[in-house]
């Protein structure tokens, strides 16, 4: 029995070699050669290439803010690109000019003796503080100094010393904290103006 052990032995031997040579001795199929693109020729024309496209919209600024002033002909405006300090003229309307002050909200009355109180009364003083009008603690009552303050002010603007501001006369852009405050009509002068 072991002779035939042996003999299948010996037959799986020669056929695994058989099989080996086969896959070794099998030729290799030809790469496939690249067929050439098809070749055309055009003529060369030189010329200017431009190209269009209309669109509707609207243009507009980053950071652009709408300011109201009331009623009127929008007659001065500061240069564009230019800084206005607190105190310093932001635009006319009917030759009458806009005083930039500080704070975050808009002025919606006329400031005068008797009004109600209010945080823009307290804003207003503390504009008024910061260009050197107004010496008390800035509240929110309009009182007698609060108008001495306007008058102060008004004089040292060339303004008509009433003690009172009306309605569009000065603007305070929304989160403005304030700059370095400019009080003659000769030092605005020489200011850049906003930038909006």
């Amino acid at each position: 029995m072991r002779k035939i052990w042996i003999g299948v032995a010996a037959a799986v031997a020669v056929a695994g070699l058989a099989t080996t040579g086969f896959i070794i001795a099998r030729p290799t199929p030809a790469p496939d050669v690249a067929k050439t693109p098809p070749r055309s020729t055009a003529e060369v024309v030189r010329g200017n290439l431009s190209e269009q496209t209309l669109v509707q919209g609207n243009l507009g600024y980053v950071g652009e803010r709408s300011i109201s002033g009331g009623a009127g002909t929008l007659t001065a405006l500061a240069p564009a690109g230019s800084t206005v300090g607190v105190g310093g003229e932001l635009f006319a309307v009917d030759n009458v000019p806009v005083i930039l002050m500080t704070g975050a909200l808009p002025q919606w009355r006329a400031f005068a003796l008797g009004m109600a109180n209010g945080p823009d009364v307290q804003q207003l003083e503390a504009s008024l503080a910061e260009l050197g009008y107004f010496w008390s603690e800035a509240d929110e009552i309009f009182d007698e100094n609060t108008r001495v303050g306007i008058r102060l002010w008004q004089e040292a603007n060339g303004r008509e010393k009433t003690g009172e501001i009306g309605l569009g006369e000065v603007f305070s852009p929304p989160g403005r904290s304030g700059s370095p405050p400019q009080s003659s009509r000769s030092a605005r002068s020489r200011l850049p103006a906003p930038t909006f």
